[in-house]
């Protein structure tokens, strides 16, 4: 990772962090006041909503930015696909409403459904405002957008929880800020497009963008199958907690995972044909990601408790289980998602489609064996899943840009050995009989400074460098 794209994903994370930040303290507040039951409904509905989105934001504008050269043609193409798909999934997800209501037993939810749907509309376009913003590497714009949007449709949901909303709080809140955040982000980077539409162009595009689209899908339609079976099988309030409990992990990983791509996957798209050089770039973007999110997944390990009964009260206590397996599962995501730069950037998406496939059939395996022992067990089997899925990522690299997965180890390992040092230090503490308040401060305080000096003594160049880096800033 050289210094430009160093600083970039430094301020990047800054920007992004500030914005999740918003986000993810709105939702803890909207759970201490709507509860688990109404959290776990919601979840089941984003489920159908965002599978959809899979197909309106799909690969295409993925394709835009692996494309070497993109002019205004492109992007109206995109655009007017994005519409086009937009309006079929919005009619076809109107249709299903009261199948899915009466597949769970909830009148409420057809309707809910269908007015939530509209959110598809306008995220086509959003895609194609990022892509352009990752083509051009400005992300401040983003960031500003992101955060007025979270906090304005935020304090509206507050509001309407304390009087009393119920479900409806989380809906409009997510209708206020898919349509806020594209509005606001035009008006700060002038981004214009037409609605010209050239099939030859998007022909051009199809392979790579169908090829990412049908990976997308299959990890969408996989990944939520659990959300689904929980809520049916289970209950409603036994999916509030399974989601309370990956929601902070998931919400600073994958933000963290959407710095990368954003920076790192236009930087390796330019250099196609230089591999040792992509490989020198994820090779130092591997070290920086583990120096960084290893310490965060085992710190969250470490304050699972106190954090939840602090942040969320002793209502949410079952959700402290989830909170430790998925800190854990987590902390694997940024390396899943490097080794999978190269090969996008390589444009080999149907070695990707592939590898979905594989990686989806080992995980269903995982759920039919877990479902019948509970949500928990469940929780675990995503665990072991992303064990085995970093092996199958890692293995095409060893040929593509020859980085192999001891080679990817050797690199972590120093950032990984400073965690499990603050880890042993730092985790006795919740063993004392004090205060839940207390001891997050104590556990907090003391896993920085224990990790920081651990990485003083083994992973020094690495932190010397950040320093500098951030000083200069």
């Amino acid at each position: 990772m050289n210094r430009k794209i160093l600083n970039s994903f430094v301020w990047k994370l800054l920007e992004r962090g500030g914005a999740q930040a918003v986000q993810v303290f709105m939702q803890l507040i909207l759970a201490r006041l709507l509860g688990p039951e109404i959290l776990g409904r919601m979840a089941i509905i984003l489920v159908f909503t965002n599978i959809f989105l899979v197909f309106i934001e799909g690969g295409f504008n993925t394709a835009l930015i692996q494309k070497k050269k993109v002019d205004a043609l492109d992007y109206s193409t995109v655009l007017v696909f994005s519409v086009l798909v937009s309006i079929f999934f919005y009619l076809l997800l109107y249709v299903l409403a009261p199948i899915i209501g009466n597949f769970y037993n909830d009148n409420e939810l057809s309707t809910i459904i269908r007015i939530l749907g509209v959110v598809l509309f306008p995220l086509g376009y959003n895609s194609i405002q990022i892509a352009y913003i990752s083509r051009n590497q400005n992300f401040k714009p983003l960031f500003l957008s992101s955060s007025m949007s979270l906090f304005i449709s935020g304090g509206v949901a507050v509001v309407l929880a304390l009087n009393g909303f119920g479900i409806w709080v989380l809906v409009i809140q997510q209708i206020i800020s898919s349509y806020l955040n594209p509005i606001l982000l035009n008006r700060i980077i002038k981004f214009k497009v037409n609605l010209k539409f050239s099939l030859n162009r998007l022909r051009s595009m199809f392979k790579f963008g169908i090829g990412i689209l049908a990976g997308n899908l299959i990890y969408s339609l996989y990944l939520d199958l659990r959300k689904l079976l929980i809520g049916k099988v289970y209950s409603t309030e036994d999916l509030g907690f399974y989601q309370r409990g990956e929601l902070i992990p998931k919400s600073v990983v994958t933000n963290f995972d959407k710095v990368l791509q954003s920076i790192i996957f236009p930087t390796l798209s330019s250099l196609q044909d230089e591999h040792s050089k992509m490989k020198h770039i994820i090779k130092k973007t591997m070290e920086v990601s583990a120096f960084i999110i290893y310490p965060i997944g085992i710190g969250l390990f470490i304050v699972s408790e106190p954090l939840i009964i602090v942040i969320l009260t002793d209502e949410w206590l079952e959700a402290v289980p989830y909170l430790r397996v998925f800190a854990i599962t987590y902390s694997l995501w940024p390396l899943l998602s490097l080794n999978l730069q190269s090969i996008k950037a390589l444009g080999k998406s149907d070695l990707i489609v592939k590898m979905e496939f594989t990686k989806r059939v080992v995980g269903l395996l995982l759920i039919i064996i877990t479902l019948p022992y509970g949500p928990y067990y469940i929780a675990l089997g995503t665990l072991i899943e992303r064990i085995i899925e970093l092996f199958i990522n890692a293995y095409p690299n060893r040929k593509l840009i020859n980085f192999t997965l001891s080679e990817q180890f050797m690199v972590t390992l120093p950032s990984l050995t400073s965690a499990i040092v603050m880890l042993i230090i730092v985790y006795p503490i919740n063993f004392l009989t004090i205060s839940m308040y207390y001891k997050l401060i104590l556990e907090i305080s003391l896993g920085i400074i224990v990790y920081l000096l651990a990485s003083t003594q083994i992973n020094k160049n690495l932190l010397k460098y950040f320093i500098k880096v951030l000083k200069q800033k």
